[in-house]
């Protein structure tokens, strides 16, 4: 039976939500999550098997299929770094990742002026606004102990000649200590101290001679920019004079 793009990404996304369900990390499951509660019991803990061996054969090809996509991406970026520089991996790995740690210092800050030289002026602007009603609601968006675990390219769109900027996505997996709290008392209220492990999607889109963040989406998004096929156009080449 032949599978549609539609259906296949709907069991793509089936099947993401499936390993965040059954993949008991505290990471992803605290604060106070029902999977994590339940991996503390033994009749949770069976549950949680059971399900993973029902559906081990979806997950399986879930992982198969998303690692054939990033392939797909990773060939695509590798061929247009050859003759565009601003797509060059390993400096636009290095740039990636001056960004994230700006943003996360002025998150911790509370400034979005901070990190003015690497994002766009409507991220800056709208991070700000939160941050302001945090500050009105007395909480503060507390991070620390933050560094990059993975890199992951999932999509990407170089049309020359187009209106619309260079642009890049992708999944970082990142290490933190990530929690808001009531600033008057230091009261814990979303999150908590631990370190552990987020996932995300970041959005950069070339301006100025540099890639700027324009959006983070959540880690689910992956699978929706991975199945959908990278915009690149080759360079115009104006013909030899006969």
């Amino acid at each position: 039976m032949k599978v549609s793009s539609r259906q296949s990404l709907l069991l793509l996304t089936l099947a993401a939500v499936l390993l965040l369900l059954l993949a008991v990390e505290p990471a992803l499951a605290a604060p106070g999550g029902l999977i994590k509660q339940a991996a503390r019991t033994t009749w949770g803990k069976v549950a949680l098997f059971g399900l993973v061996l029902f559906f081990l054969p979806l997950i399986l090809w879930y992982a198969a299929k998303r690692a054939i996509l990033v392939r797909r991406t990773r060939r695509a970026l590798r061929a247009l770094g050859r003759r565009a520089a601003q797509f060059e991996w390993i400096p636009l790995k290095e740039r990636i990742g001056t960004v994230f740690l700006w943003v996360h210092s002025a998150w911790d800050q509370q400034k979005m002026r901070l990190a003015g030289d690497h994002v766009t002026e409507w991220f800056a602007g709208n991070q700000q606004l939160k941050l302001d009603k945090w500050k009105r609601d007395g909480l503060r968006n507390m991070t620390s102990d933050v560094a990059i675990k993975r890199l992951t390219p999932l999509y990407l769109s170089h049309e020359p000649g187009s209106l619309e900027p260079d642009r890049i996505v992708v999944e970082i997996r990142a290490e933190m200590r990530d929690y808001l709290v009531k600033e008057a008392t230091g009261e814990v209220v979303e999150g908590d101290k631990t370190l552990g492990e987020l996932t995300s999607v970041w959005s950069f889109v070339h301006e100025g001679g540099r890639w700027l963040l324009s959006s983070i989406e959540p880690d689910s998004t992956s699978l929706e920019y991975l199945a959908e096929r990278d915009r690149v156009r080759q360079e115009r080449v104006a013909p030899r004079p006969a």
